[in-house]
């Protein structure tokens, strides 16, 4: 009987018993080999097994099928032939020899073929890095992918920048721009069940309570009502108030933001809780990044009803229609820059040019979020305005609308994070 050993020569290495015929591979439950690895296609690629010897095919998988560090479309596999899938390794054994046969076909793509080439992945990463941590840095409880051999921290596919070097595709550390080796990961031989998008949505409700959920958004509706006070105090003064003032905005929102990024982020990364409040190191890259990335992100998404306010007369038959239809664009296109933005950590993905066929990419799904984003919005509005009335009591109407107005801002990212989570092979963000 043929065998693959899934990571040889690693402490995690483990064997795949193959079937005479055709052995299916991939993420996919349908699979003869079900591989969950974010490196690997829902359909990757076929191991047809006959007396003859075994072929390897390519079944169009994103990041391509190598053997000898060639990407290939069909290749036959010999006793100990070793061969990747995306970035996993791979061998095959056969028990008895095969028997001689004809001369072997082998359909190397060429790169003139490819309408995108797909270079083999970087080299195995060396001794030193063997001990890193399993985890990611940045999100604590998700599987780690990469290794900075500079910073000497390990990331998720998430916290790395993907580009070009001397003509290959790599990942590099976002924080000194290092290439990150990719650390060996085990694939699992059964593939979890995996939910749709709408089953998911009412579990996005519960998220904010999970594990120690409660106690950051307590800790975040404190913070929160401080800066409140702050803010307010510093009307009473001047140029000193309106300096105050601003610097308090600035810190506010963009740690904010920082944090509901994190949770796009996590929840996109596959973690089921919460993840911490971020922390300050740097106040340029931890604060006035993500603030000025929001401020872009709103400003593209609204930019039209900004057009209509500012050129189109207040008394014109139009304007009242033009503004609620432009006001009405933003809303849709806001929560899809925001993911955009969140996950390629880029203002510039705000864009007509990534967002519009990413909602192209999943109408159905894009629309309930959004009408769950209108939604929200119109929750909290109706809060902020009303609460007060209903509970006269001093201080309580702000602390409820804080602490309901971050939930139902939580849920919202948590919804983001599965959308992506959902839709990351038709969206296509880091395929390249």
């Amino acid at each position: 009987m043929s065998r693959l050993v899934v990571n040889p020569g690693s402490p995690d290495a483990w064997e795949i018993e193959l079937k005479p015929g055709s052995n299916s591979l991939g993420r996919g439950q349908d699979n003869d080999i079900a591989l969950e690895h974010e490196s690997i296609s829902s359909s990757h690629c076929e191991i047809v097994v006959s007396d003859g010897g075994a072929v390897l095919k390519d079944l169009g998988s994103t990041n391509g099928t190598f053997v000898g560090g060639q990407l290939v479309e069909q290749a036959p596999l010999s006793n100990g032939q070793v061969f990747q899938a995306g970035t996993v390794e791979l061998r095959f054994l056969a028990d008895a020899p095969p028997r001689p046969q004809a001369t072997p076909v082998v359909r190397i793509v060429s790169p003139a073929a490819t309408p995108i080439p797909r270079p083999p992945p970087l080299p195995s990463p060396p001794a030193t890095t063997a001990a890193t941590s399993a985890f990611c840095k940045s999100h604590p409880r998700t599987v780690a992918r990469f290794h900075c051999p500079t910073c000497q921290h390990s990331f998720c596919e998430l916290c790395v920048n993907t580009r070009q070097a001397g003509g290959v595709t790599g990942k590099f550390c976002r924080g000194c721009g290092t290439a990150c080796f990719p650390l060996s990961v085990r694939a699992t031989a059964k593939t979890p069940t995996r939910e749709t998008f709408s089953g998911r949505i009412p579990d996005a409700f519960y998220y904010p309570f999970k594990r120690d959920g409660l106690v950051l958004l307590a800790t975040g509706t404190i913070f929160l009502c401080i800066l409140n006070s702050a803010l307010f105090l510093c009307r009473f003064a001047f140029i000193f108030g309106l300096v105050a003032m601003l610097i308090l905005t600035v810190y506010g929102t963009g740690y904010f933001t920082s944090f509901f990024r994190g949770i796009v982020t996590s929840s996109a990364g596959g973690e089921e809780a919460m993840p911490d409040w971020p922390d300050v190191t740097d106040f340029s890259g931890d604060i006035l990044a993500p603030f000025l990335q929001l401020l872009g992100t709103i400003l593209a998404s609204f930019l039209p009803a900004i057009v209509v306010l500012w050129f189109v007369p207040n008394d014109s038959a139009f304007a009242g229609p033009a503004l609620i239809a432009s006001l009405s664009f933003g809303c849709a296109y806001f929560p899809m820059a925001f993911l955009a933005v969140s996950m390629l950590d880029s203002v510039v993905a705000a864009n007509p040019a990534v967002v519009l066929p990413a909602i192209a990419k999943a109408p159905i799904k894009y629309l309930l979020t959004t009408l769950i984003f209108v939604a929200v919005m119109v929750v909290r509005w109706t809060g902020d305005t009303y609460l007060p009335r209903f509970l006269p009591i001093p201080f309580l109407p702000a602390i409820l609308s804080s602490f309901f107005g971050l939930y139902l801002l939580t849920v919202l990212m948590r919804i983001l994070g599965l959308l992506y989570r959902n839709n990351k092979q038709k969206f296509g963000w880091f395929n390249h």
